[in-house]
């Protein structure tokens, strides 16, 4: 990717603050706010129009700023423009921060999106 590209790309992926979805899944009974691994955060985002992107990788954590965790999600599932992406095994009721990047085919990866928390549930 070339330097307004990549500038495109981070634009997209800064969309993230203000059109990802953070919202909870519903995990089938139990109390609501229990411990347990089978919590969800639903994620979704503007996709990068580029014919050379590779993916994205979607870094998380307990902690803002902390990201212990992270998943290459490829390309993940589109939908028209908007990307979406299911974060699972998570623990119900814990809060997660969450920052995204996007890479190329030749795995020039941006910087990080602003980041977003939200509780699984």
């Amino acid at each position: 990717m070339n330097r307004s590209r990549w500038q495109y790309l981070l634009w997209a992926i800064l969309l993230l603050s203000t059109l990802c979805s953070v919202r909870c899944a519903g995990g089938g009974g139990g109390e609501s706010g229990s411990a347990g691994t089978d919590g969800t955060i639903e994620l979704g985002w503007v996709s990068n129009q580029e014919p050379d992107l590779g993916g994205y990788r979607i870094y998380y954590g307990i902690s803002s700023g902390d990201y212990d965790h992270s998943i290459d999600v490829g390309r993940a599932t589109p939908l028209g423009n908007l990307t979406t992406y299911s974060l699972t095994n998570l623990v119900k009721g814990q809060n997660y921060c969450v920052v995204i990047t996007a890479y190329d085919t030749s795995n020039n990866e941006s910087g990080f999106s602003e980041e977003i928390c939200g509780t699984a549930w």
